[in-house]
C-alpha cells in the first residue's frame, strides 16, 4: 500500500511538472512586445520571431544604426491576433 502512495505521488509530481513546463514555453499572453536594436557593421543582420500562441497583440521593433549589406528580419504567427506589427 504504501508503495502505490509513493507511486501516486510521483506520478502527480510528473503532471505537475509537464504542464507547468508547458504553460512556461506556450505563450498566451495579452501582449508580446520584442525589440532590436543593432548598433555595429555587420554584413549579415538576422532576426526571427515565431509565436505559436493567441495573443491579442504582437509587435516586432527593428532599429538598424549600422551601416550592413543585408538586414533580414523574419516573422511567422501561427495563432490567432487580432494585431500584428512589423
Amino acid at each position: 500500500m504504501r508503495k502505490l502512495v509513493i507511486i501516486a505521488l510521483i506520478c502527480v509530481v510528473a503532471v505537475v511538472t509537464v504542464l507547468g513546463i508547458q504553460s512556461f514555453l506556450t505563450n498566451e499572453s495579452s501582449s508580446i512586445s520584442m525589440g532590436f536594436r543593432n548598433s555595429g557593421l555587420p554584413e549579415n543582420v538576422e532576426l526571427g520571431f515565431r509565436n505559436s500562441g493567441l495573443p491579442e497583440n504582437v509587435e516586432l521593433g527593428f532599429e538598424n544604426s549600422g551601416d550592413p549589406e543585408f538586414v533580414e528580419i523574419g516573422f511567422r504567427n501561427s495563432g490567432l491576433p487580432e494585431n500584428v506589427e512589423l
